[in-house]
């Protein structure tokens, strides 16, 4: 038999980010994950500005992730964080770009 509830069970949310909040070590590797996505974009090691922006994107991202599948949060909370981590994606997107540009060619 189905459960009635339409709230999301521990099993049915995706496994990289399910239960973030209460393991910190799963919630940290996910991070790093999106991290290492990001500096493969680049192509090439960060500078000191682009490793800031990129970890910022990382973790922000994760906690909209994270935030996505709970039900302890408000939609009002999750449109915020969920823009914050797109803002913190657009800014480290818009560095990489930036520093090809200026690069000679």
């Amino acid at each position: 038999m189905r459960p009635t509830s339409t709230a999301h069970t521990s099993d049915t949310r995706p496994t990289s980010i399910a239960n973030t909040s209460d393991n910190p070590e799963a919630f940290a590797r996910h991070v790093g994950r999106l991290r290492r996505a990001f500096q493969r974009e680049l192509g090439r090691k960060p500078t000191l500005v682009q490793s800031t922006l990129m970890k910022r994107a990382a973790l922000l991202t994760a906690l909209a992730e994270a935030a996505a599948v709970s039900d302890k949060i408000t939609p009002n909370d999750l449109v915020r964080v969920d823009n914050k981590a797109e803002r913190a994606r657009a800014e480290m997107y818009a560095a990489f770009n930036r520093e090809r540009e200026a690069l000679p060619a």
